[in-house]
């Protein structure tokens, strides 16, 4: 069986960053997009796996480029979705940067906040940006 996934992208210097939309926290990163696709591939497939997997239907709302009060320089690729009671915010290069709320207003304001424990706490940040959406097909 085949089943199609949207893949949220960014480049950083180093390093690609996928995140799965509608699967929360499957992401990848790889030197080279082509690397990073078959991670991800793989990655979807050991997520679906698990017993985290979330059965019911998440839609895809879209992907906000944030800064922070706190941190102005620097671009926040976000990705928003939403399941059936809430919106969830994941930052793709900030691994574990996830927050929810019951309103976008809300999950905007949420997100601002962890970005910047999440950026706070990491030691090895790499700035990437926004490259882009791309869906992939999975043999599960």
């Amino acid at each position: 069986m085949k089943k199609k996934f949207f893949v949220v992208i960014e480049k950083g210097k180093n390093n690609y960053i996928g995140s799965v939309v509608g699967l929360y926290g499957c992401r990848s990163t790889a030197k080279t997009a082509n690397k990073l696709m078959n991670g991800i591939k793989n990655t979807i497939k050991n997520y679906l796996r698990t017993d985290e997997f979330y059965p019911y239907k998440i839609d895809f709302v879209g992907v906000r480029i944030l800064k922070t009060a706190r941190y102005k320089s620097l671009s926040f690729t976000t990705v928003i979705e939403k399941d059936r009671k809430y919106y969830t915010a994941n930052v793709p290069s900030l691994a574990g940067c996830f927050t929810q709320a019951n309103t976008i207003q809300k999950l905007m304001k949420n997100v601002q906040e962890v970005i910047s424990i999440c950026f706070g706490l990491k030691k090895d940040f790499e700035k990437t940006g926004f490259a882009g959406i791309e869906m992939i097909e999975v043999d599960l």
